[in-house]
């Protein structure tokens, strides 16, 4: 049978609380099967029905605790980057991504503070700790790559690698693979250098099969 009513004329009883959400003088329609016994039917959707309470750990009000994000890349003084943040530098082919992103690893490895080819009004959190700084990339020759990480070294001033540097070409292992490769890494440097500074991957969109 269809059964109909009006907000404004339930009792204080589990129909109104079934109802409660219905704004006043709504009308409101529920199909209940023959033979259901009524009460029973409103109490038992009252015991399934979700409950906000349940998603109270997800709402955000003005008086949520919250910290304030630790910047890690910013440019013109707004934040592009905070910790735990994933990032996307896209662009044309040949448009420049592979040197911005080596410009951003070399601000990461700096001993001094003091960086080759100052990117104006581009800031990267200085790794006052030394933790670990990955480079991936999957599309670059071997060579090439070498030539990149040259690159980086002479940007950041240094003659060599610090350990906490680790720049790898995935290029010949087959996609599939990629991914567990990638967490191997991080897992292991991470344990190392006790964190991870900054990640980069050149050729993300490779990840995907």
């Amino acid at each position: 049978m269809n059964y109909t009513t009006s907000n404004s004329d339930l009792k204080q009883d589990k129909v109104n609380d079934y109802f409660a959400d219905a704004a006043p003088g709504e009308d409101v329609a529920v199909n209940i099967p023959d033979g259901t016994d009524f009460n029973n039917y409103f109490a038992d959707k009252e015991n399934s029905a979700y409950q906000l309470i349940d998603y109270e750990q997800f709402r955000i009000t003005e008086s949520t605790p919250i910290k304030d994000p630790v910047p890690v890349i910013t440019i013109n003084n707004e934040i592009i980057a905070t910790e735990g943040n994933i990032i996307t530098i896209s662009g044309a082919s040949k448009s420049g991504k592979s040197a911005f992103t080596a410009w951003i690893i070399a601000a990461s490895i700096i001993v001094l503070g003091i960086i080759n080819d100052v990117l104006e009004s581009i800031a990267v959190a200085l790794n006052l700790h030394r933790k670990a700084v990955i480079h991936i990339d999957t599309e670059q020759a071997r060579h090439k790559h070498q030539y990149n990480v040259k690159s980086i070294l002479r940007r950041a001033g240094l003659d060599a690698c610090p350990d906490f540097f680790l720049s790898y070409n995935i290029r010949q292992l087959d996609i599939n693979e990629y991914a567990a490769v990638t967490t191997g890494i991080c897992e292991a440097a991470s344990k190392k250098f006790g964190g991870i500074h900054l990640i980069v991957i050149d050729g993300i969109a490779d990840y995907i099969s």
